[in-house]
């Protein structure tokens, strides 16, 4: 609980974003219904070098959701 609240008052840290250099891979579900689609979409957008991955079939949880499909992007992007 503690944890969460804590969360709720951190400072928006985007603008950080356009400082990152290293390739990213941001991946979102497009069933999360804690975080939208649209704020994935807008952080691959600032990130100088980064390559998005949209789940349909995943929630907030991606890992746990679609695990097999999840290892098959993360092990893609690293092996570049």
């Amino acid at each position: 609980e503690y944890f969460c609240h804590g969360f709720s008052f951190r400072r928006d840290q985007t603008d950080i974003l356009a400082h990152i250099k290293t390739r990213t891979l941001v991946m979102a579900g497009l069933e999360d219904t804690l975080i939208p689609v649209s704020e994935a979409k807008a952080m691959a957008k600032v990130l100088l070098s980064a390559r998005l991955k949209l789940f349909p079939a995943a929630g907030h949880l991606i890992p746990m959701e679609v695990p097999s499909e999840f290892q098959k992007h993360l092990d893609e992007f690293l092996s570049r």
